[in-house]
């Protein structure tokens, strides 16, 4: 039997550079790309990558879930 391997997580963001100035300043991880709608960490082990959401959504057919902004939702 094959045993996944995970190689890498890519987040969705509508604010790109929020997130990724997070993962630099406050954890360290090393950008090994930074585009305006991409950026990703490098490093030994799994990989991470911040995508906007429309970008994703150039990826994905232009599907209706990519278009808009996401919204917190909260249970009561």
């Amino acid at each position: 039997m094959l045993k996944p391997v995970l190689e890498g997580i890519t987040i969705l963001a509508d604010d790109v550079p929020g997130p990724a100035d997070f993962y630099r300043d406050a954890l360290g991880f090393v950008p090994v790309v930074e585009e305006e709608i991409y950026v990703a960490f490098g490093g030994e082990g799994v990989s991470l990558a911040i995508l906007s959401r429309p970008g994703m959504g150039a990826n994905a057919h232009d599907h209706a879930d990519y278009r808009t902004r996401s919204r917190v939702r909260r249970s009561s």
